[in-house]
């Protein structure tokens, strides 16, 4: 696709949300009069123009006139890792990516809902809200069958609400003493918010879990899970790209990637 028509996407799609702005706030207030407690102490305007220049995409190596407005998306994140991610699979497109780390009063948001996709889905809804800025956020967890899906939504707060990634995993092996079904799978869901509502995308990687930990990179049950479309090690005893390559975040970022490109086209 010509970058020509990208630009031009890129500029319908922002102008959209520019023409919302009304709407936007509208939506913010009604967020704030409903009580969510992270938007409270929020600042509700800001100047995307002034953020760091760094997050740029650029279309190809080849020289390009520069985009006076590219398409600005919020990261309901503040782990640079996850940014880096996003931008390698959305290098073909003029996008801008923002942080939350860069993004003044952003809110801290409960991950309260029942499932990934609501947590993700809250997220995502409240930058949006907060910025009227296309936002997107994502929800993570590992689905044990023999637990009946657990730890699931509970996956980082497993062993408790101040337990670490060594506690869960701990847990885990706990659970899954003596159980021969070790079948799991590994879930993403992303939710990016606009003003025509929200987009959800799913990845999922399917696995076992092992008896002991595996290997010293990666974090969360990473030591733990052998993914079945890899070649018999763990997540953790693969690098970045590797894992990327196969993984449930990596799926789901590449549907929400070919979704923003027919979006911006």
């Amino acid at each position: 696709m010509q970058p020509q028509k990208l630009r031009r996407g890129a500029g319908r799609l922002q102008a959209k949300s520019a023409a919302k702005a009304s709407e936007n706030r509208t939506k913010r207030r009604e967020f704030r009069e409903s009580g969510h407690p992270a938007i409270e102490p929020s600042v509700h305007r800001f100047d995307l123009g002034r953020l760091p220049t760094s997050s740029v995409l650029r279309l190809s190596t080849r020289p390009v006139a520069p985009l006076p407005d590219p398409f600005t998306l919020l990261l309901a994140t503040r782990n640079p890792g996850k940014v880096d991610e996003l931008a390698a699979r959305l290098a073909d497109l003029p996008v801008r990516l923002v942080s939350a780390a860069e993004v003044p009063g952003a809110p801290e948001v409960d991950e309260d809902a029942p499932t990934l996709r609501g947590n993700a889905e809250k997220k995502a809804r409240a930058l949006f809200a907060l910025t009227g800025t296309p936002a997107l956020a994502d929800d993570t967890g590992l689905e044990v069958d023999a637990l009946g899906g657990a730890p699931g939504v509970h996956s980082a707060r497993y062993a408790g609400p101040e337990a670490d990634d060594v506690a869960n995993r701990a847990r885990l092996l706990a659970a899954m003493t003596g159980v021969r079904d070790r079948t799991a799978r590994f879930r993403t869901v992303l939710a990016f918010a606009d003003a025509d509502g929200v987009q959800c995308f799913d990845g999922v990687c399917e696995g076992v879990v092992t008896t002991e930990e595996i290997g010293e990179g990666g974090f969360g049950y990473d030591a733990l899970f052998r993914p079945l479309d890899g070649d018999g090690r763990t997540f953790a005893q693969m690098d970045a790209a590797e894992k990327n390559r196969i993984s449930h975040r990596g799926r789901a970022l590449d549907r929400f990637a070919a979704f923003l490109h027919r979006r911006l086209s």
